[in-house]
């Protein structure tokens, strides 16, 4: 129904990060999806990106390690929004978590 992205401050992270947003219908039932592709180092929206850094990574640091984080919030009465924003604070509460997967 909806492709865009998000921009989310995290706890942990130099910068906001940037994830893909999708917005999912499958008969009456939505959902907000929203996801990243994530190294030691990096947080990439793009699939596209997040392969070849796969490549350049495993080049120059011998490393790849690459995690998709995807997270999927139920649509309830019609309101993006409120799922959108669950989403995003669910995000915010994980993310020093995800960060320690990643040895440095």
């Amino acid at each position: 129904m909806e492709t865009g992205r998000q921009t989310i401050d995290v706890p942990g992270w130099n910068a906001p990060i940037v994830t893909n947003r999708y917005v999912v219908e499958h008969g009456d039932q939505k959902s907000v999806v929203l996801y990243w592709y994530q190294t030691h180092n990096r947080i990439i929206a793009s699939e596209y990106w997040a392969k070849f850094w796969l490549v350049v990574d495993s080049i120059r640091y011998r490393r790849s390690d690459t995690s998709l984080v995807k997270i999927v919030v139920p649509v309830h009465d019609n309101d993006i929004g409120a799922a959108t924003a669950v989403g995003v604070q669910f995000i915010q509460a994980i993310f020093p978590s995800v960060l320690k997967q990643f040895p440095s």
